[in-house]
């Protein structure tokens, strides 16, 4: 069994398989006109998942739109305890996901209030799309993040799309499953089924088979959890993003 604890050690063992975590933390970029849309990254487990899927992503999503599409990494720890990844693996993710879901809440919440008709496109890895879905999710289902309020109708109504690649929270059958999930497997911590029906036509959840994160099995490893960008799935990210981008906003719930 692996333990690792602690931003250094779990970066060290991701390093040991040959991947590179991103950096912590991107700078927001500042537009020098007004904005056409925002784009919001949670980062999956000490940065993993920046570099190689959700940044490349992004740029290309904010190449698609006539305007300034500024990029920025939602504000939180992003930190674990790997207890094992091998399965039947877990890791502790403490307060971080309570302060994630916190921070989006809030952010999408000043978003409405002060640029209410600039979409927002929000896109997470692993531990940062447990993040937004869950922030996604009314309060009293969520896993992680009760006392964070739900999100009103004004702030889901910025939400142009949600993609969530590599979610523990996973849940087979779900209509905006994407990738290649076995059928019936679950993450390591599924959601229930139907939570996120409100927001069924702007989610997209990315499973590959192997991925021990949405992919609960004796077969799934880490390498398949941290090969999304391996595997061609910002091209994938983009073309599901895409169409939502000549939509006009969805109707509120």
């Amino acid at each position: 069994m692996h333990v690792f604890g602690g931003d250094h050690a779990a970066r060290s063992f991701y390093q040991s398989l040959g991947y590179s975590p991103g950096a912590t933390q991107m700078h927001r970029s500042l537009p020098l006109a007004d904005p056409v849309l925002r784009i919001v990254l949670a980062r999956g487990s000490e940065g993993t998942g920046m570099e190689d899927l959700l940044e490349p992503a992004a740029r290309r999503i904010a190449g698609l739109v006539p305007g300034p599409a500024p990029i920025e990494s939602l504000d939180y720890p992003a930190t674990a305890t790997i207890t094992s990844f091998d399965w039947p693996g877990w890791v502790r993710l403490g307060s971080s996901p309570r302060e994630g879901i916190r921070a989006l809440v809030t952010l999408l919440e000043d978003h409405a209030a002060h640029s209410p008709t600039v979409p927002v496109v929000l896109m997470g890895f692993s531990q940062g799309a447990l993040v937004i879905t869950e922030a996604l999710t009314p309060p009293r289902r969520r896993h992680h993040g009760f006392a964070a309020p739900a999100l009103s109708d004004r702030a889901l109504g910025v939400v142009r799309a949600a993609v969530s690649v590599g979610n523990p929270s996973f849940r087979a059958g779900e209509p905006f499953n994407r990738g290649t999930p076995a059928p019936g497997v679950n993450g390591m911590r599924a959601r229930t089924p139907g939570l996120l029906d409100h927001v069924a036509d702007r989610v997209f959840d990315f499973a590959e088979h192997d991925d021990v994160s949405a992919q609960h099995l004796r077969t799934s490893t880490v390498e398949g959890h941290l090969a999304y960008g391996a595997r061609g799935y910002v091209e994938r990210i983009v073309e599901a993003v895409e169409p939502l981008l000549r939509t006009s906003a969805p109707e509120r719930p």
